[in-house]
């Protein structure tokens, strides 16, 4: 569904480049990473791109390998919005392409416009005045060395919503709050939760505030660990996501496992 936040960013692309190259994921690309069919085929998406005239020529994105298709196009710049800078992944890619003289521009997005807004204004989410059936869910964790009561969370919460969103707190999140690395790294843990077929969209947690997410994503339902339930910290949550028209849903945890227990096993 192209839109003017998606011209934005070819535009101001061009602006800093003599020949724009745009790689369009292919059907397979987005299937696999956020788990949904595109609701605009790849062909007729590459298509409307080839018509924009910031745009030198396009080719098909298989992949998430920037190197790769680094080697195959030899670029100098590559364009990517803003919300990714300062990520895992992102600060992977400077230190892979920095070394073949590649410089990695992050451009802002158009406020009030994403595929997501357009999703929920057809109906997609109680959001955008659409259908008011289909309820988003969300849950979040730092899912390091995933195990069964990890599963069982996820599960439960895609039992009791259509659409759910799970939120993997990165490396920089987890050392703020808990003063350690994860042993698994993000980018590794984002994959694993995206492989879960309760799982419908992944996307990086880089706060603990729940509130602020809320206020980037509408979703209905918040689904946490019954541990949380009445503390100060979470009858606050509650009260202001009652604002916003979401709730909080407490599921009880698995006993006899915890990623602590195992690093007191993996420790002896």
């Amino acid at each position: 569904m192209f839109h003017i936040g998606h011209l934005n960013i070819l535009k101001r692309a061009k602006e800093q480049c003599d020949y724009l190259i745009v790689g369009v994921s292919t059907d397979d690309l987005v299937e696999h990473d956020k788990n949904k069919t595109p609701i605009i085929p790849f062909e007729n998406r590459c298509a409307i791109v080839e018509a924009i005239r910031y745009v030198d020529k396009v080719v098909p994105q298989k992949d998430k390998n920037k190197f790769g298709a680094w080697e195959k196009y030899q670029f100098n710049k590559m364009f990517v919005g803003s919300d990714w800078e300062g990520t895992p992944q992102w600060n992977a890619f400077e230190k892979q392409l920095a070394p073949h003289g590649v410089e990695i521009v992050y451009l802002p997005h158009t406020d009030g416009i994403s595929s997501t807004i357009l999703r929920e204004t057809l109906g997609l989410s109680k959001t955008g005045g659409g259908r008011n059936d289909i309820s988003i869910g969300y849950t979040t964790g730092v899912y390091d060395m995933f195990h069964i009561g990890h599963l069982n969370i996820i599960r439960r919460s895609k039992q009791e919503c259509d659409y759910l969103i799970v939120g993997v707190s990165t490396d920089e999140c987890v050392e703020g709050y808990k003063h350690h690395t994860p042993v698994v790294p993000y980018a590794e843990r984002a994959a694993i939760v995206a492989a879960i077929k309760y799982v419908d969209e992944v996307v990086p947690q880089t706060t603990m505030d729940k509130t602020e997410y809320l206020k980037h994503r509408h979703f209905d339902v918040m689904f946490h660990g019954d541990e949380w339930k009445g503390t100060e910290l979470y009858n606050n949550y509650e009260k202001e996501f009652a604002k916003y028209g979401a709730r909080i849903e407490y599921l009880s945890h698995t006993e006899g496992i915890s990623s602590s227990m195992l690093r007191g096993i993996i420790s002896k």
